[in-house]
């Protein structure tokens, strides 16, 4: 199966979408009204959301998408009959920030999600152009005097 990820309509969508990023699968793919059915609910407590979805207590807290990237959501417009069939993503909403939910414990430094911007420091360093001599450490043959 090929997968297609079209972003090249990103620049058009609605920007500033309200992500919640859940523990748990919900089988439902379009959109919710969020703000009346779960942000209404939210405490904050000493700077941790505190929350419930269908009786579940979530904690959670609000992470940045890293500066010079965007958040962007995909959506499939057409649901392929077998798995080899390909398959295109559309750019649907883009944001900046999202909030990440735990059940049963408090987020934290640990959590998958907080070291996101460890992972985009790396991918930059490791898919980024530059060349070999600007990774070279002088060596004694390069200091000679």
């Amino acid at each position: 199966m090929t997968v297609y990820l079209d972003v090249n309509n990103s620049a058009n969508v609605p920007a500033d979408t309200k992500i919640q990023l859940m523990p748990f699968v919900i089988e439902h793919n379009d959109e919710a009204n969020v703000d009346k059915y779960f942000n209404s609910s939210l405490e904050n407590e000493d700077g941790i959301l505190v929350g419930s979805f269908r009786g579940r207590p979530l904690q959670g807290n609000v992470q940045s998408v890293p500066e010079g990237y965007t958040g962007v959501v995909m959506k499939e417009n057409h649901k392929p009959f077998n798995e080899d069939e390909e398959r295109t993503f559309k750019a649907a909403h883009t944001f900046k920030e999202f909030t990440y939910w735990n059940l049963d414990k408090l987020p934290g430094l640990n959590d998958k999600v907080s070291k996101l911007p460890e992972w985009f420091e790396i991918a930059k360093h490791i898919h980024g152009s530059h060349s070999a001599d600007e990774d070279r450490s002088p060596t004694k043959s390069d200091t000679s005097s």
